[in-house]
C-alpha cells in the first residue's frame, strides 16, 4: 500500500510540474482569509467554521461571506481578461438551497479571527462595481462565478482588502447556502466529522495578457502567502435594520452577467469517463487505502484542489490533455504490476 500511495505522489506531483511548465497567462490566487458575519450573532465571530454562510432569515436576519486572495501585485487591472472564483459545497455541514448572489471589494481590510457582524458594521463595501452569479443546491456540488467585471474595475480594493458575498436580494423569503471554507480541508475543524476530500477553499483564477493585448496563455504563478495588515471597518452601506435590502440597486453602476456552471470535479473522470474501469480503480485505491492514512488523505486534498484547473486546461489544450492521460495511464500500468 505505501508503494502505491508513492507512486499516486508522484503522479500527481509531475501533473503539477507539468502545469508549472505551461504557458504564461494565468494565475491561481488561493484564499489567505475567509470568515462570515451574521446579523443572528452581531457579536460572535465564526472563523472556526468550516463554512461561509450566505443567508436571509426573517426572524434571524441575514449573514454575509467575506474572502481576501493572494493576488500578485503585479497584476494590473488593464491586463485582466478574466476572472473566475471557484467555489465548493462544504459538504459535512449540510446545505441550502439554489440562491442569487453579488460579489463586491470591500472598502477596508477585515480581521478572520476577530471580526464580527457588529465590528463591521455589516460589511463595509464598495457598491458601484459588482458581479454576480448563483450557487446550486444541496451540499455537493462545485461551481464557478465570473468575477471579470469586478477584477478589472475594483482590483485595487479587491487585492488590499478582499471581498464580500451576499445575496443578492436579502428578504423577505429565506434563502441560505453553505461554501466550504479554508477550515474545511482542516481534520480538527471537521469534527466530529470527516473532512470531505472534495471540499476546497475559494479560490479565484485570474488570466491576463502579457502586454496590451488581448492575447492569452496559461501558466500559473506561485504567489505568496504574506497577508496585508488588517484594521476593523466604521461604517456600512446597507443597514441591518432593512427587513428587505436589495444588492443590485441603482448604485450599482457595474455588473457583469451571471456565469454560474458546475465545474468537472475530478480530472481522472473527465479523462477516462465516470463510470470507466480505470475510475473505478481509482476510486477503489482512494476509498480503501488512501483514505485511511493521513499522507493519503492529504494527497486526496492536493488532488481534488488541482483537479478543477487541470480539467479546464486539457479542455482548451489537446497536447496537455495527452501528456496528463499518459501520465494517468503509467499509473495505472504501475498499479496493475503491484496488484
Amino acid at each position: 500500500m505505501k508503494t502505491i500511495i508513492q507512486k499516486l505522489m508522484c503522479m500527481v506531483s509531475l501533473m503539477v510540474a507539468v502545469v508549472y511548465a505551461a504557458p504564461a497567462g494565468a494565475v491561481i490566487c488561493s484564499s489567505i482569509a475567509d470568515v462570515y458575519i451574521d446579523s443572528a450573532a452581531p457579536d460572535e465571530n465564526f472563523n472556526d467554521k468550516t463554512r461561509i454562510l450566505i443567508a436571509y432569515h426573517p426572524g434571524k436576519g441575514i449573514a454575509r461571506g467575506l474572502v481576501k486572495f493572494d493576488i500578485p501585485e503585479e497584476i494590473d487591472a488593464f491586463r485582466i481578461t478574466a476572472a473566475t472564483l471557484h467555489l465548493s459545497s462544504s459538504y459535512h455541514t449540510g446545505g441550502g438551497n439554489a440562491i442569487s448572489v453579488r460579489c463586491y471589494a470591500l472598502n477596508a481590510p477585515f480581521r478572520e479571527e476577530s471580526d464580527t457582524w457588529n465590528t463591521l458594521n455589516g460589511g463595509d463595501f464598495d457598491s458601484s462595481v459588482s458581479s454576480s452569479g448563483k450557487l446550486p443546491s444541496g451540499n455537493d456540488w462545485e461551481t464557478s462565478i465570473d468575477l471579470t467585471v469586478l477584477a478589472k474595475q475594483n482590483l485595487e480594493k479587491l487585492r488590499a482588502n478582499g471581498m464580500l458575498m451576499g445575496l443578492q436580494t436579502e428578504g423577505p423569503v429565506r434563502e441560505y447556502q453553505n461554501i466550504a471554507s479554508r477550515e474545511s480541508v482542516i481534520e480538527e475543524a471537521c469534527f466530529p466529522y470527516e473532512c470531505d476530500p472534495e471540499d476546497f477553499a475559494p479560490y479565484l483564477d485570474i488570466e491576463y495578457s502579457e502586454n496590451t493585448s488581448s492575447s492569452t496563455t496559461a501558466k500559473p504563478v506561485q504567489t505568496s502567502t504574506t497577508s496585508l495588515p488588517v484594521t476593523s471597518t466604521t461604517s456600512s452601506l446597507i443597514s441591518s435594520s432593512s427587513t428587505t435590502t436589495v444588492f443590485n440597486d441603482t448604485t450599482s453602476i457595474l455588473t457583469s452577467t451571471t456565469t454560474t456552471t458546475r465545474m468537472p470535479g475530478c480530472l481522472l473522470e473527465t479523462i477516462y469517463g465516470e463510470n470507466s474501469e480505470q475510475v473505478v480503480i481509482l476510486k477503489y485505491i482512494r476509498d480503501r487505502m488512501l483514505r485511511s492514512t493521513p499522507e493519503g488523505r492529504e494527497l486526496v486534498r492536493l488532488y481534488y484542489g488541482w483537479s478543477p484547473f487541470l480539467v479546464r486546461m486539457i479542455e482548451n489544450d489537446p497536447e496537455f490533455h495527452l501528456e496528463i492521460k499518459m501520465l494517468a495511464d503509467e499509473f495505472l500500468e504501475m498499479v496493475d504490476q503491484a496488484w
